[in-house]
């Protein structure tokens, strides 16, 4: 603190009974704060319900979060798509080029189709189970 001052002459060097005021009047505000009692605060918040029961904020949370879940599926199977028909396409290039062979474009094309045929049969399913 003498540092403080000596840079600046003009600021207040705050001493013991200054800080403990500080700190007393910061531990009096948190006391008021959690030892309030609610006075009505939370009466414009819709209601939550009871878990189940079909109804309030908790069903439209469920909701929500199965579409975000049927959102992230969806672009999940884009992604494997565009590494499938990218695996073709090298694969392709390189039995063009002489380095591979036709047969590993045929595999890498058959093994594509059916993992790109199995991810929209899983959406599929997820979306009808987490819609319902």
């Amino acid at each position: 603190m003498k540092n403080l001052t000596r840079l600046y002459p003009r600021a207040i060097v705050p001493d013991r009974r200054h800080r403990w005021l500080s700190t007393g009047l910061s531990v009096l505000a948190a006391l008021l704060l959690i030892g309030l009692p609610v006075l009505g605060w939370a009466d414009g918040l819709p209601d939550v319900g009871d878990p189940g029961s079909g109804g309030g904020i908790l069903d439209d949370t469920q909701q929500m979060a199965g579409s975000a879940a049927v959102l992230i599926g969806l672009l999940l199977a884009a992604a494997a798509m565009y590494y499938v028909v990218g695996a073709a396409i090298s694969q392709y290039n390189e039995a063009t080029m002489g380095r591979g062979n036709w047969g590993g474009f045929a595999m890498a094309l058959v093994v594509g189709i059916a993992m790109i045929i199995l991810i929209v049969w899983l959406l599929d399913q997820a979306s009808s189970i987490l819609g319902s």
